[in-house]
């Protein structure tokens, strides 16, 4: 190799120098994508930062705002003990929605995120279960017009980034839970929940 170089020209050899410095450093620490900006600024929005991520305070590791939001949901399953969550829905998509579109495509990649509509999903499944005998259209347990908007919304974003059969698998899985606890056949247990709802188109 070094006989190679000293045979080289030394106009030559300047250039060849610069070329390879610049092909070491974008391997050792490849340029940032516009999604991987819009990725960090995303992860530090004040909406975002401790609720979707644990952090620490003064040493102490702090769970994600979301959990405590969730766990008195369940414990409640009522308009106010579900008003932070569903607050929390709202904002966290907002935030996401504002991203460039090819970034929300691959909103994926962010594993809290992927937990969150997942967990989003699930909360909603449960709480939306209607246990009267009559099964109305749009009538699902305490859940209002807006609150079963924002599922569509939640589940709109979910196909969207994660694909239509994916959300299918999500949903199959959140079925089969419902007919387990509460010992009913597919389309009883079906009709039963938010999860049948026929949502509009959203954008």
């Amino acid at each position: 190799m070094k006989k190679i170089i000293d045979a080289l020209p030394k106009f030559v050899i300047g250039p060849l120098v610069v070329i390879a410095g610049i092909f070491f450093v974008t391997q050792s620490d490849p340029p940032k994508s516009i999604c991987d900006t819009q990725f960090e600024i995303f992860k530090e929005e004040k909406d975002i930062k401790k609720y979707l991520y644990s952090y620490k305070k003064k040493s102490v590791e702090i769970s994600p705002g979301i959990k405590k939001d969730i766990e008195k949901c369940q414990d409640t399953n009522s308009i106010g003990g579900c008003f932070d969550w569903l607050e929390g829905i709202k904002r966290v998509s907002h935030v996401a929605r504002n991203l460039p579109g090819e970034c929300q495509a691959r909103m994926g990649e962010l594993d809290p995120f992927k937990k969150w509509m997942d967990q989003s999903l699930f909360v909603f499944s449960q709480i939306s279960w209607n246990s009267s005998t009559i099964v109305r259209k749009g009538l699902f347990s305490w859940l209002e017009n807006d609150d079963i908007l924002l599922f569509c919304r939640v589940k709109f974003e979910y196909v969207r980034v994660f694909g239509e059969e994916e959300y299918r698998k999500q949903e199959k899985k959140l079925l089969k839970d419902l007919e387990k606890l509460y010992k009913l056949p597919e389309q009883q247990t079906w009709e039963r929940t938010v999860l049948s709802f026929r949502c509009p188109v959203l954008h």
